[in-house]
């Protein structure tokens, strides 16, 4: 079912093929992350909250107040005809190469907008949100919507899922925090009763319909529908809201994630007799399953892929072109101003990202292992995460971390990877699955770190081979430690990779560009034709 021999081989005592229907996401941190799952709260803001950022108490489970349907017609039309007052955040800061205005100047610049009219409300929807959950996916939603609200005045709604074993089943909370408006909804698939429930739910669908028409957004974008419902993207669009999906990763096709399958073989797929196996379900509802995303992405206005390799996977599904836009992601540039770069004897070669099979931090570790010996010395900046429930994967990892030269950092607060990229000479992600647009390596190029990388996917996309980093044959321990020996070897390679590193999109742009796409017309979908189905 897989292609690729190296994940193959790897030992018998990890390979996750035990049984038990996978879903799409359990409570635990299964998905390959740029960063921790978990960090405390107090570590995790670098400037001192004022009264906008700092988090109330933990609101109880209530249920969301039913307004009427007219709600998001007459929203719209009294935000054309006044302008909210909205507090402010802290000061400003400086981005490397470009100016980021400072409270003044941010001030002025949303009276402006507020004046012009282009104040929006933006509704997000995410599959978890910091700092319960720190994937990549998590930590970009955050940056964007906190700057949609700092830069831009916009109001912004963030609908996420949580999963916490101690609360019901479907729990309603709702927060204020750093100016956003939050909606958790507790989804720990105990009241799943099917294979359909781990990506179809009524109630979140519903819980999505009530949110949208209290708040009266402008617009939908929806980044990850893990553990909410595949069915809100047609419930919203149907409501008259214009609907934007990212697609993130491979969970819409693939309900593992990552399209591999249970031998750690990368799957050409999806096909339905291949996910039934990996899925331990019928055909038959494996093939419902990729028919039914097929239609949940008709109902889009549109969908945007970060990375080329993402699109052409779409595109293999059947998508149209058309309607499958190529868009970079922006970075959070700030917090790598704040830092200065140490300096060391040795070659400081970082891993960044859970420890899990996936990320194949085994694969770094056995490559650093041929070395020369006080050479360089290797970091790990993450946590153990099992995959989809396998924990075996630790004992393989333990008795590598324990080598001379290696350290375990353990949990970082994505806060903090900043000063973690000061640490590094190169950032190292020999990943096996095939990576969208690893957020990591972004962070890497915005902080001056050259990157070495599995030539696979969008590793391959970001990394440019010779110029910003080095590829090397995915799963191949040996062919790793080759391109970390040019960098021992080769003096003049390391300043050379730097200067060659990419400018990166900043937050700001990001969410200017958003803000644009999401007023601009997109491909018109019918309400009348979505209801009919």
């Amino acid at each position: 079912m897989g292609q690729g021999g190296a994940p193959g081989r790897m030992a018998a005592g990890i390979r996750a093929g035990s049984g038990g229907r996978p879903l799409a996401r359990a409570a635990g941190p299964l998905r390959a992350v740029a960063d921790v799952p978990r960090a405390p709260e107090a570590a995790l803001p670098l400037r001192a909250p004022d009264g906008a950022d700092a988090a109330p108490p933990r609101a109880g489970d209530r249920p969301l107040s039913r307004q009427p349907p007219a709600l998001l017609v007459a929203g719209r039309r009294r935000r054309a005809q006044a302008v909210r007052p909205r507090s402010r955040p802290g000061p400003g800061l400086r981005l490397p190469a470009r100016p980021v205005p400072g409270r003044a100047v941010r001030r002025a610049r949303v009276a402006a907008v507020a004046a012009a009219g282009r104040l929006m409300r933006l509704m997000l929807a995410v599959h978890g949100f910091p700092p319960a959950a720190g994937g990549g996916t998590e930590i970009y939603v955050h940056d964007l919507a906190r700057c949609l609200r700092d830069d831009f005045g916009d109001e912004v709604l963030v609908l996420a899922r949580e999963a916490d074993a101690a609360r019901p089943e479907l729990a309603v909370r709702r927060e204020e925090r750093e100016g956003l408006r939050l909606v958790f909804v507790n989804n720990t698939f105990r009241a799943g009763r099917s294979f359909a429930d781990t990506y179809r739910n009524a109630a979140i669908t519903e819980l999505a319909a009530r949110v949208a028409e209290e708040f009266a957004p402008d617009a939908v974008h929806v980044h990850h529908l893990t553990g909410l419902s595949t069915d809100l993207v047609g419930a919203l669009a149907a409501a008259g809201l214009p609907v934007i999906v990212t697609l993130n990763d491979y969970w819409l096709m693939c309900q593992r994630g990552q399209l591999l399958d249970l031998d750690y073989e990368r799957c050409p797929g999806p096909w339905p007799e291949g996910c039934a196996r990996c899925l331990h379900t019928e055909l038959a509802a494996a093939a419902e399953r990729l028919r039914h995303v097929r239609e949940v992405l008709e109902r889009a206005r549109f969908l945007l892929a970060p990375s080329p390799t993402l699109r052409r996977k779409f595109l293999d599904l059947g998508l149209d072109g058309a309607r499958l836009r190529l868009v970079e992601q922006g970075i959070d540039h700030r917090p790598f101003r704040r830092v200065t770069r140490a300096r060391s004897d040795r070659l400081r070669l970082g891993f960044a990202g859970s420890l899990m099979v996936s990320k194949a931090p085994h694969v770094a570790l056995d490559a650093f292992g041929g070395l020369p010996e006080g050479a360089a010395m290797l970091t790990l900046y993450g946590a153990y995460a099992p995959y989809h429930g396998d924990d075996r994967y630790r004992e393989r990892l333990e008795p590598l971390l324990a080598r001379p030269g290696v350290r375990h950092a353990g949990a970082v607060p994505h806060a903090r990877m900043a000063e973690a990229f000061a640490e590094m000479d190169v950032l190292v992600v020999p990943s096996i699955w095939i990576e969208n647009a690893p957020f990591v390596i972004r962070e890497a190029f915005v902080a001056g770190v050259p990157v070495v990388a599995s030539d696979l996917g969008g590793m391959r996309d970001l990394v440019d081979p010779e110029t910003s980093g080095l590829l090397f044959i995915p799963g191949d321990a040996a062919d790793l430690r080759r391109a970390l020996r040019r960098l021992l070897e080769e003096p003049e390679l390391l300043p050379w990779l730097r200067r060659g590193i990419p400018a990166v999109k900043t937050i700001q742009q990001d969410a200017a560009e958003t803000r644009e796409r999401h007023r601009a017309p997109g491909p018109a979908v019918a309400a009348d034709a979505m209801g009919a189905r």
